[in-house]
């Protein structure tokens, strides 16, 4: 809610982890997709895995920038005009959400603690 009201378009979603930019496979993005999956991210899983296994509060803020699936990557030039847009968002994410991250860690959390697997999840 906080983010929406200073403009910011909000989706909740599961996201996967990958360990390196674009070296996803055609095949892995489009299992995926089938399997539901919101977005794949690297670095969030460096800090929220550990943080699960010592029962450590950790919440990650992500700022979407390519449409894998529509087959848009960080060097299309549609992405890359919209660079000061998404930095400005993610100024505002860090400005409005992370307060309510930092107030609240079980608030942000709880509905996704105990999601399936990407196996678990794919039809």
């Amino acid at each position: 809610m906080a983010l929406t009201g200073v403009g910011c378009t909000v989706r909740r979603g599961l996201t996967v982890t990958h360990q390196a930019q674009l070296a996803e496979s055609w095949a892995d993005i489009q299992a995926w997709h089938k399997a539901g999956w919101a977005g794949a991210e690297m670095e969030a899983a460096s800090v929220l895995a550990p943080a699960a296994a010592f029962a450590v509060p950790a919440g990650a803020i992500l700022v979407i920038a390519d449409n894998l699936v529509a087959g848009q990557s960080v060097f299309d030039p549609e992405i890359r005009e919209g660079r000061t847009r998404r930095r400005g968002a993610l100024a505002d994410a860090y400005k409005v959400a992370l307060p309510v991250i930092l107030t609240h860690p079980d608030d942000a959390t709880a509905p996704f603690a105990s999601h399936p697997s990407p196996q678990e999840a794919a039809p």
